[in-house]
């Protein structure tokens, strides 16, 4: 690589600035220097422009040099959405989450697949990690509880598998009717509180990679001031009884995405004539106008 090449990608980059201060940052590690001689030139020119734009992966290679052999690997492979690594910490999430993150970005960067297929990796990164996050937070003697009787919603983005690089996760969670369940109710509510608590500290507790996802509940029952979980049967009585039309619409993107999916898809059966009315009316779809413009 000669100096005048390595200019011109500096040069034709998003900042060149930029990617010039951040390039000699790396290059002052032995380790790093040599590791980035070595890349082909292609490779290099598409690094200094992932340089260029993305101060935090900067750091995050700064922290862990070993990542940049995983430049062009493809994203997601292998996983196992409902495998719990009792192993695996959250700090060690994190840096998973980060190492599948600059895949994807190199992936979105060097322009070889569809938008859409960088949009299905970002929500598929994140409902894994959602999964991830519910099992740590189980009572290990409750873990039957999250399998049979407990069901995390995606709404908004991630229900849509649309999520963007900075989208914080709309969730909801539905719990079995209690008369159902194999716990009293008081048990029950216990149950789900705590864990519920536990997961969304987890997801949004910040660790030396950084944190794994913001957490909007906003969009469940009532709001902010609804209770953090409802059973499926109180869950449907609330949409029967609903008029909103931002809730219709909110639910056209909703859908299981862990716990348990049984559960999940009865829910959404049961919800069905309320997403779908068998007619629009003007008054609906004006609606919807006026829901988009905001």
């Amino acid at each position: 690589m000669t100096a005048t090449r390595l200019n011109d990608y500096i040069a034709a980059s998003a900042d060149p600035d930029a990617a010039a201060i951040r390039l000699d940052g790396l290059r002052e590690d032995r380790a790093l220097r040599q590791a980035i001689d070595g890349l082909p030139d292609e490779t290099l020119r598409q690094l200094v422009h992932l340089l260029s734009f993305s101060r935090f992966l900067y750091h995050f290679i700064s922290r862990h040099p070993e990542v940049l052999a995983l430049l062009g690997e493809e994203p997601l492979a292998g996983l196992v959405k409902a495998d719990v690594d009792a192993g695996m910490g959250l700090d060690t999430l994190r840096l998973f989450k980060y190492r599948e993150l600059l895949k994807i970005t190199w992936l979105d960067i060097t322009q070889c697949c569809a938008y859409e297929k960088i949009l299905g990796c970002l929500s598929g990164l994140a409902e894994y990690t959602v999964n991830k996050v519910l099992g740590f937070s189980i009572d290990p003697k409750h873990r039957d509880f999250i399998e049979r009787e407990f069901c995390v919603f995606g709404l908004g983005k991630l229900g849509a598998e649309e999520l963007n690089y900075s989208s914080d996760i709309d969730l909801m969670f539905v719990s079995a009717n209690t008369g159902q369940s194999r716990y009293e109710i008081y048990d029950l509510q216990e149950i789900a509180q705590n864990t519920i608590r536990r997961f969304n500290h987890s997801l949004e507790e910040k660790g030396k990679d950084g944190f794994l996802y913001r957490v909007d509940l906003k969009l469940r029952p009532w709001g902010a001031s609804g209770p953090l979980f409802m059973t499926i049967d109180e869950t449907e009585n609330y949409y029967e009884a609903s008029s909103d039309a931002w809730e219709r619409f909110a639910w056209l993107r909703g859908r299981p995405v862990a716990g348990a999916q049984g559960l999940g898809e009865d829910l959404k059966q049961r919800l069905h004539p309320f997403i779908y009315r068998r007619s629009l009316s003007t008054e609906d779809l004006q609606k919807f106008v006026d829901i988009k413009m905001k």
